[in-house]
């Protein structure tokens, strides 16, 4: 502890006596000439005790660790909550800080056997059950055509005149293809977000049964159909390429240029399609999300490009052969009409980018700064932009914090996370870009639920005070969990938060370590009779969180970083 070295420290006149002992344990007593007690100026030549002996004259601060977790440096740890706990009176931090976190296990017991938890919060969640429908809905047809393919292939293969019938089976594999193209891309879609939001969130009257609102609250897993819908457009290709490959070797090469340039272009776009998905895997997203976003934006246009080239010469080669006119055989089939939805999807967000945003930064701490954005209009509560000092190369989504009192222009909190964000706060820009409009993010839900527990932690409070400002009746109950929330984020984050709930539990984790939060969530639930519990945090503690509340039956949502 700190007086472990003290010897080296007193004067010559100081006498030293710890053999004196009580029921009570040990005492140290310092006993300097005729005096029994030590003022604080006689303590000021030690540094390290200084703080102490003013804390004397001040109300007290129990310090109490949490004994779940090993104190490696008791002495550090001392110091560390001294200096807080001897802050003005008037400290929204140090007064939070000073309660004891009430951590006993309240938890009701899980339900079901741990086969069923595994497969109904892990395997099945909301998110892997749209997955499966998208995988479903394909594999019927999926199988039929194959199976009738390959079931006339003797007969294919021996008689030319069949080619007519491998063409159109062939088509119909591109027509699925584009079909679930589409159904992924437009999952993307800003417009298209939003409106499932307007539909299933905003519409929804707070008078709904709970049992409804939690249902039609996941609709922010809508990124299920768009996984399921890409993975199934990949197996419908694969078969087309194996259709392709089959009706080359049928011919026995004798096949004209355009029959070659239209199998090179399938390999092509087959090996495009094992690139993007590969990269989309959860695994290979998480430890190499710069890879992912390359592929997918990179190889996908190249992989449109190729489709588009591929379906023309497909068409121009049978239009030829049943003499027909090109343009009327085009308009004809299904996947040219599915390639122009797909190319207006990809390029909309282009059209609506914003280059050159001007914006001032404002720096919280080494950790943290906010990007101010100035604009003339008043942005709405719960939305998410992606934004970019080099749009072609990569774009970052950020929860946009709308100006109080319904003043116009927005703000955005970044955090360390990553290269981009440390280049952020250690040289911040004048100039952004934004690309796409404004969609509506998780956090949208919390007004559907009165009142909502909102349970974040870090950064993941700048999403919140979005929410918490842009609905100042909002009903709420905030819990937040981070490194020195004042020096950390500034004051006036704690402000909103505190503004938003006055009771709001704030917890410092450099003093308290890491807590458990589903225990503190539960707690705060039960005690504000409240309909849901909101998760912000990183993508591990979110699900851990979630998953622990929702099998106990509690209503509990979070991000689920699919994109």
């Amino acid at each position: 502890m700190c007086f472990q070295n003290l010897d080296s420290f007193r004067s010559p006149n100081t006498r030293v006596d710890n053999n004196k002992s009580n029921s009570k344990g040990t005492h140290l007593r310092i006993h300097e000439h005729e005096h029994d007690v030590v003022t604080p100026e006689q303590l000021a030549p030690f540094n390290k005790i200084q703080n102490v002996a003013r804390s004397i004259q001040m109300p007290a601060n129990v310090y109490r660790p949490d004994l779940r977790f090993p104190v490696k440096d008791l002495e550090k740890q001392l110091n560390d909550y001294t200096l807080r706990s001897t802050r003005s009176s008037s400290s929204l931090t140090s007064q939070t800080m000073s309660t004891m976190p009430q951590t006993e296990d309240t938890l009701p017991p899980k339900r079901g056997s741990r086969l069923y938890r595994a497969l109904r919060w892990r395997s099945f969640t909301t998110y892997y059950r749209l997955f499966s429908v998208a995988i479903l809905a394909n594999l019927g047809a999926w199988a039929y055509i194959n199976c009738r393919l390959i079931r006339r292939a003797p007969a294919i293969f021996q008689d030319p005149s069949q080619n007519y019938s491998i063409e159109h089976q062939l088509m119909g594999m591109l027509t699925a293809v584009s079909a679930n193209l589409v159904a992924a891309i437009i999952m993307r879609n800003e417009h298209f977000v939003n409106f499932l939001f307007r539909v299933f969130v905003v519409h929804v009257p707070p008078t709904t049964p709970l049992r409804v609102r939690r249902v039609v609250a996941k609709v922010y897993c809508y990124g299920g159909v768009h996984s399921g819908g890409g993975l199934m457009a990949g197996l419908w290709y694969t078969s087309f390429t194996v259709g392709s490959v089959y009706d080359s070797i049928r011919w026995q090469g004798d096949f004209s240029f355009m029959d070659r340039l239209n199998l090179a272009l399938t390999g092509l776009n087959w090996f495009l399609f094992v690139v993007i998905i590969s990269a989309a895997h959860p695994r290979v997203r998480s430890y190499m999300h710069d890879y992912f976003e390359a592929s997918h934006r990179f190889c996908g246009w190249v992989l449109l490009v190729s489709f588009w080239l591929q379906t023309i010469l497909f068409n121009l080669t049978g239009a030829f052969e049943r003499h027909e006119p090109f343009g009327l055989a085009l308009t004809q089939i299904p996947t040219f009409w599915m390639l122009l939805i797909l190319t207006a999807l990809i390029i909309y967000p282009w059209l609506r980018a914003t280059h050159n945003f001007k914006v001032h930064a404002e720096k919280l701490s080494n950790h943290a700064t906010r990007i101010h954005f100035k604009t003339s209009s008043i942005m709405p509560p719960c939305r998410v932009i992606r934004v970019s000092d080099n749009i072609c190369r990569e774009t970052h989504a950020f929860a946009t914090i709308p100006e109080p009192a319904g003043k116009p222009g927005f703000s955005v909190i970044i955090s360390n996370a990553g290269d981009w964000t440390r280049r952020m706060i250690d040289s911040p820009p004048e100039r952004l870009s934004i690309k796409g409009s404004p969609t509506w993010g998780v956090l949208r839900i919390a007004t559907m639920f009165r009142p909502a527990v909102i349970v974040a932690t870090g950064s993941g409070i700048g999403p919140c005070i979005g929410l918490f400002n842009g609905c100042p009746n909002l009903k709420c109950r905030v819990l937040w969990s981070t490194r020195n929330p004042e020096e950390t984020y500034g004051k006036a984050v704690v402000d909103i938060v505190r503004r938003a709930d006055p009771e709001a539990q704030i917890y410092d984790s450099n003093l308290w370590g890491r807590l458990d939060l589903a225990q503190l969530a539960y707690n705060m639930y039960k005690e504000s009779q409240a309909e849901a519990v909101i998760v912000i945090s990183n993508k591990n503690l979110t699900s851990m969180v979630v998953r622990k509340l929702e099998c106990r039956g509690v209503p509990a949502f979070g991000p689920i970083w699919d994109s």
